[in-house]
Order: structure tokens, then sequence, then C-alpha cells
């Protein structure tokens, strides 16, 4: 079966964390006996947005082509400016018509995939504006060509704030031939805008063989450990931007730390999402300006493979989002066995049972970050046993080979129809 993999989100050579559940889909997909090639287009922004900000500067040093573990990944541009370098008017035509800037950057890659290597199926990652210019392209080319597409939450909670996207995100769900939400909260949410009835919620997962530790992992997490004192470490591991709940995260751990100092907090992640504005300077200055320098680490993005070793090497990790589809980085924690504070919000709810596999807290509350936190340090045991069902619920449920199993499910079920 030939699939082509279409998603903004995906690993590149200028930054290897972007998307990284996309590409371990793919490779997922691959290796139950798919053929995939992938097209992860890359948004373009002019002069002089385009060297103002480093990410935009990063974009313009992305290959138009590059190959990763032997899959062929295609990088068309299409035209955007950063929603925080426009207001206004102008701004808000920019929304509404980026699903066309994004249709003809990734028409001619598209075009040229289906005609060399003629796709069984089309998956998109996103509902608007990707899913959106992909199936507007099936309908304008007249092409037969099935397309199933991914929702995570943001992609559809657009729709909901934007009445002129609306139209466009209720298109997508409409045309496509099947649409795999990460979560059930994901699926109520498209339920409310769309008639489509040929959806399957399928999760992300994780793949806990690449979280099995080298005896060279062991030695890193032990000089670390030494490092850093035999300090309680509390993890973040994400976008380090304001809708992860990172004001409150370092509230919380500021209070907290008054009366203890045997507490590290580490923030593992860059700061760089399309759209989203960076919290590098508000990071800088709270730090300072509250004595946490010795406190608070900023480790910055880390490659995936990196990745396990930091969550191994914490105590206890905390997600504070205010909004999540399902954070395959939490998911990870609990593959890890570590105890997780998470907000119940979007698909987390679905996984993290409240006090059995983790803790859940209220999405803005400070006071209950600290309690849970609290709770977790006070209760050793308790927290050893959290993060053992945390384990046991991500072998028997997330994992990607049940991930890809059930998307080739899918595949197969609309090219029989």
């Amino acid at each position: 079966m030939r699939i082509l993999m279409v998603s903004s989100m995906y690993p590149n050579c200028m930054n290897e964390v972007s998307g990284i559940f996309v590409e371990e889909q793919v490779k997922e997909l691959i290796r139950q006996g798919c053929k995939v090639n992938v097209i992860a287009p890359i948004p373009y922004s002019p002069f002089p947005f385009n060297i103002i900000k480093k990410r935009w500067r990063e974009y313009l040093k992305v290959p138009l082509r590059e190959s990763r573990e032997g899959i062929d990944i295609r990088h068309p541009r299409y035209f955007t400016i950063s929603y925080s370098s426009i207001v206004g008017l102008l701004g808000y035509l920019v929304t509404f018509t980026s699903g066309r800037f994004i249709y003809w950057g990734i028409k001619k890659e598209i075009l040229s995939n289906v005609a060399e290597f003629r796709p069984d199926v089309i998956h998109v990652h996103g509902v608007f504006p990707l899913g959106y210019a992909v199936n507007l392209l099936k309908k304008d080319t007249k092409n037969n060509i099935k397309t199933v597409v991914t929702a995570h939450r943001g992609d559809v909670l657009i729709a909901f704030e934007d009445k002129l996207v609306m139209d466009r995100a209720r298109f997508c769900l409409n045309y496509s031939d099947y649409i795999l939400p990460v979560s059930h909260a994901v699926k109520d949410m498209i339920s409310s805008i769309s008639a489509q009835n040929r959806i399957r919620v399928i999760p992300n997962g994780v793949d806990l063989r690449k979280f099995k530790l080298t005896n060279e992992d062991v030695k890193w997490i032990e000089q670390k450990k030494s490092e850093f004192n035999g300090k309680k470490i509390l993890l973040f591991v994400g976008w380090i931007i304001e809708r992860k709940g990172i004001k409150e995260l370092l509230e919380a751990f500021k209070r907290i730390s008054i009366s203890r100092d045997d507490l590290l907090l580490l923030l593992v992640g860059g700061s760089n999402e399309v759209g989203e504005v960076g919290m590098e300077d508000y990071l800088n200055n709270y730090i300072n300006t509250n004595v946490l320098y010795d406190k608070i680490k900023l480790v910055g993005p880390v490659k995936h493979e990196e990745v396990k070793l930091w969550i191994n090497l914490c105590d206890i990790f905390v997600l504070p989002s205010y909004s999540e589809g399902l954070p395959v980085a939490m998911l990870e924690a609990m593959g890890c066995g570590k105890p997780v504070i998470v907000s119940e919000v979007g698909g987390v709810g679905e996984v993290v049972r409240d006090r059995q596999n983790g803790l859940l807290i209220k999405p803005r509350n400070v006071d209950d970050l600290i309690k849970a936190i609290d709770f977790l340090l006070n209760n050793p045991d308790v927290a050893r046993n959290l993060g053992d069902e945390a384990a046991r619920t991500i072998i028997e449920n997330y994992t990607w080979v049940q991930n890809a199993k059930k998307t080739i499910e899918v595949y197969e079920d609309i090219l029989k129809s």
C-alpha cells in the first residue's frame, strides 16, 4: 500500500523535534508494510519578516528535498506572515487566506507525487489549513484519490475561534474519506460542526523500544544527578510557550521552593512553534527577578533520542497546559514509569485517571498545581505506584505499533468502498 503523508509538522535538518510524532507514525507504517512518501511544507515569510526572527531565518535553510532514515521528504514553500507581526484586518485576511496559500504552495508537489508515486491514500495531519488545502486540490483536479485527515485539536479549534475559517474546516471534514481524531474530546468537537460519520479515534503513541536505557544512558543519568546534587527534579518537555502553562509552572515552583532547597525545575524544549510567541525574555526576567537561577534550568530543544534521558532523570513530569490534543511527551513520560501532573484538557483525561496513574489538575490554576507537586513530593510511595500504573497504561494501549495497525485498517476500509 502506498501512502503520501502530508504534514506541516515534521522534523527537518533545522528542527529535529517538530512533529516527531508524525515521523514515528510514518516509520511504523513502513515497518508494517506500507510505502510512504512525505510532503512537509515549510512557511515562507517575505522580507523583512524573514530576517527579524530566528525561526524564519532557519526556515530558509531547510532544503526543498531531504531524506531521513531512507524516507523521501519534500519541503515545498508556502507564503505566510507571523501573526504577531501584523494586526487588524490584514492579520484577519492572512488567517482567512492561509488555506489558499498552502494550496498554491503544495499543489505542484502533490500532483507530481500522485503522478509518479501513485499513492493509494493521501494522509494529512491537520484539518485547517492543510487538510482543507489538500481536499480542495482533490476537488479542483477531480481526482478520486482517497484522503484521510488526522485531527489533533488546535487545527479544529481554530474553526470555533474564527467564523471565516469555519466553512473551510467543515469542507475538509465533510470532503475527506475518513477523519482520525487523536482523542474522543477532539471527536466531539468535530461532530459538533460536521455531519461526517466516517470517524475513528486513533490516539498518538510511544515507541517504547527507543526508551530502553543503555549502560551509557544510565551513566549519563547518574552523572547528571550528581551534578544536580541529588535534588528532586521536576521536568517539563514541550514548546516553551504560554499556552503550555509555563507561567503557572514558574509561579508554582517559586512558591514551593521558598520552603525547600532540594528542588530543581528543568524546562526542555524550544519556543519556535509557528504562530506562537516565544517566552525567552519572560523566562530570563522571571528567573533573574526571583533569584531562581540555581533552581531552574533552561535546557532548550534536544534531539528526540535524548528526551528519554531527561525523562528518566526526573522525579516528576509536569505539563500544566491550557489546551492539548493528546500530548506525546506525556505518553512518553508515562511509558517511562514517571508520575505525571497534567491539566485535564483535551484528550488527557482519556489516558490519565486521577490518583490511579497520574494526577489531574485544573488548567491555569497555580494552587491546584502546587497541591499536586507537594502531594507527590511528600508521598514518594504513591508517586512510585502512580508511575508503575502509568507505564502499564501505555504498554497496553498507546504504542505506535497499535496506532499504525489501526490506521492501516482505516486505509483498507476506504479502499474497499
